[in-house]
């Protein structure tokens, strides 16, 4: 945890992020009562290390499933504010990336019927990999034990990362069924998500 010096009402007072994470914590005295804020510090921009190796993966446009499948796997374990901020941020990211990827999988006209068939078959694979592993995700960063690295974010943080989950849920499950064959049926059920998407002709 975060050592906090004493300090003067009203001031906020920032410290490097716990042992193992990356940033900046803050932490407000009140004006009025000269205590903490007993919402307790602000640990939003505190980030493991793998947040920064999943960015830079991204940016250098490895494939989209593989990705999220990472991110899920990292998601399993103890998770700090900053992840789950972060980890919401990089499934946005990957959901464009994912679609240029869909986009060189289209059927061409001049090839041949089983090529383009292949490459149908490929686009729904990679988008059914990628649906599974950011509901994975999401999974894990609802579970009881990272309850608390929600806890550690300020409200307008809780928020905003709430919204941003729903929408890549919603933009990834519209994704699918635009990439599937009709009519079709998926589901991923876990624990703390389940997401379904049918796909009529």
């Amino acid at each position: 945890r975060v050592q906090w010096p004493a300090t003067q009402q009203g001031m906020l007072v920032e410290r490097p992020c716990p042992k193992g994470t990356r940033g900046i914590a803050s932490f407000q005295c009140l004006p009025a009562l000269g205590l903490w804020n007993p919402r307790g510090p602000d640990l939003s921009n505190c980030t493991s290390p793998w947040v920064n190796q999943v960015a830079q993966k991204i940016k250098s446009g490895e494939n989209a499933a593989n990705i999220a499948s990472e991110l899920a796997r990292h998601t399993r374990g103890s998770i700090y504010a900053g992840d789950v901020s972060s980890s919401v941020k990089l499934m946005e990211q990957l959901l464009d990336i994912l679609d240029a990827q869909l986009q060189a999988l289209r059927p061409i006209e001049r090839e041949s019927a089983g090529k383009n068939y292949n490459k149908m078959h490929k686009r729904e694979r990679t988008c059914k990999d990628y649906i599974k592993a950011v509901v994975e995700t999401v999974d894990n960063l609802l579970r009881p034990e990272a309850l608390e690295s929600w806890k550690d974010m300020n409200a307008t943080e809780q928020v905003h990362t709430a919204t941003m989950l729903l929408d890549v849920l919603e933009e990834g499950a519209f994704l699918l069924a635009d990439n599937v064959r009709e009519p079709a049926r998926f589901l991923a059920a876990k624990q703390n998500v389940v997401l379904e998407v049918t796909v009529l002709n």
